[in-house]
């Protein structure tokens, strides 16, 4: 387990005597049985610095990952903008979508239209 800190004032037995130890003073490894560490953590009365910073380094992880995703989403919803705002500019200008002028082409049979 990494250093753990008090995060309130804790009275504790040290080798036989009792000893308050402050907000922010770190426990010493000894002080407390495996039961009263995981009881003080749970309430919050203790922090664990390593846990802290695996915590925050994962935080920051997920934030650079959800940065990531929401650009790439954002790249999309432009390139899909700009694509309906040519669309619109050509039906404007007057100029019929390159699919329908593939519809007036000749039958495949070769027979001409009349």
């Amino acid at each position: 387990m990494g250093k753990l800190f008090a995060s309130i004032a804790i009275a504790l037995v040290i080798d036989g005597q009792r000893q308050i130890v402050p907000a922010g003073a770190e426990i010493p490894d000894a002080a407390l049985s495996k039961h009263d560490r995981k009881q003080l953590l749970a309430q919050g009365a203790l922090r664990d610095a390593d846990a802290e910073a695996t915590a925050k380094q994962a935080a920051q992880q997920t934030r650079a990952g959800q940065d990531a995703e929401f650009q790439a989403a954002r790249a999309n919803a432009q390139d899909a903008a700009e694509s309906v705002k040519a669309a619109k500019a050509d039906k404007a200008a007057g100029d019929p979508p390159p699919h329908k002028s593939a519809a007036k082409a000749e039958p495949a049979h070769g027979k001409p239209r009349k």
